[in-house]
């Protein structure tokens, strides 16, 4: 075991010499940064020889740990993902948790298409408390680890999903489905209400863990679609088209998330949309309104960022772009006088520079604003 615990830390030493240089946008992570490098040099003076077993797994752990840092740090920094989309994501954090500013969301590109929440780093409280206990080091923050595909790391009509997953974290935070389970155990008759509905099928019924992830799913498709309408739902059942109707044991079907999202913007009544409410208000003192959406972005058609006046906004900016790449792209040479079709390449590049310079254009301005009112 202990040579294999100096490969692991050779392999870690090799991945900082370069990672130690990471730059970011926000001076949290570089605090959170400078603490994993008190945290390596700790180590790296450790006397390896001189452990015993447990505390050789305990190392392990905790350069697992180190590893699990790297790979989302090194995702977020100032040459990966806009700063736009961390920033639209902060504020909707900031409305939901009062103790916002200890939450640091970092991201992870991965080569493979999909999208998923990592509870790791949060959830995880042995490491904290090992690294406290054995080298006095205290991690403050925790991050909120979201991961995406690297080749979408810059689309902002793919960004919607990343409410999603930040929803999965709201839903963590507070154990919202967590509670609606113990719930259905003290009172039978809920679940089987959602099994007469379709919601819940029959097989995951009695096993609580699958249970939860499948109210997960919907809390965080209701999450999304509360900010964004319906345009996050409507891109994950294209991206997960060929299992429209196939439930498994960790995930709803596409078609009864898709239903849900839409009687929850139609203020229709059931269950499930009954126990998300119930204890989403009873937890976090909120409620789920969809935000109404009366922003007009038909400068995106004259090739004209977006103003915008409020943090509301935002979000519905990635609501609005997907309106627009649905709807007629003949607008955008017309009203530019183009003599050629407008193809689909180049409306995406359209759609895309230009959120990324309504957004950008907002914050800039709040930000001045901001430093004009402390003087």
């Amino acid at each position: 075991m202990l040579k294999l615990l100096e490969l692991h830390f050779a392999q870690l030493e090799k991945a900082w010499s370069k990672s130690k240089f990471n730059v970011y946008s926000d001076p949290k992570k570089g605090d959170y940064h400078n603490l994993l490098e008190r945290l390596f040099n700790k180590i790296k003076v450790e006397d390896f020889t001189s452990l015993d077993e447990e505390e050789i797994r305990e190392l392990k752990v905790l350069i697992d740990f180190f590893f699990k840092n790297l790979e989302y740090l090194n995702s977020t920094t100032l040459n990966n993902i806009p700063f736009e989309i961390i920033k639209s994501l902060e504020i909707v954090l900031r409305s939901w948790v009062k103790d916002s500013e200890k939450y640091i969301i970092v991201t992870s590109l991965l080569d493979q298409m999909d999208f998923y929440f990592d509870p790791t780093l949060y959830t995880v409280q042995y490491y904290y408390d090992v690294i406290k206990e054995r080298y006095s080091i205290d991690f403050e923050n925790r991050l909120i680890q979201i991961s995406l595909p690297k080749l979408l790391s810059n689309d902002y009509l793919a960004a919607s999903v990343l409410y999603h997953e930040l929803g999965h974290f709201i839903d963590k935070h507070f154990r919202i489905s967590e509670t609606i389970v113990l719930e259905m155990d003290e009172n039978p008759k809920i679940k089987e209400r959602l099994i007469s509905e379709e919601y819940i099928p029959d097989f995951i019924a009695d096993e609580n863990d699958y249970l939860e992830s499948h109210l997960m799913e919907y809390f965080a498709d209701i999450f999304a679609a509360t900010y964004l309408g319906n345009s996050c739902i409507k891109y994950l059942e294209f991206l997960d088209i060929e299992r429209y109707n196939e439930v498994s044991y960790t995930h709803p079907s596409t078609l009864n998330r898709s239903k849900i999202v839409d009687s929850y913007l139609q203020n229709d009544k059931n269950t499930l949309l009954d126990l998300i409410n119930k204890y989403t208000k009873l937890i976090t003192e909120q409620e789920f309104i969809p935000i109404i959406n009366n922003l007009s972005i038909d400068s995106f058609n004259h090739l004209i960022p977006e103003e915008i006046d409020s943090e509301i906004n935002i979000h519905m900016v990635y609501e609005k772009i997907w309106g627009l790449w649905s709807g007629d792209w003949n607008e955008i040479s017309e009203k530019n006088n183009f003599q050629f079709t407008v193809d689909p390449v180049f409306k995406y590049e359209i759609i895309n520079n230009l959120t990324e310079k309504t957004i950008s254009n907002y914050i800039i301005s709040s930000n001045w604003k901001d430093v004009s009112n402390k003087k």
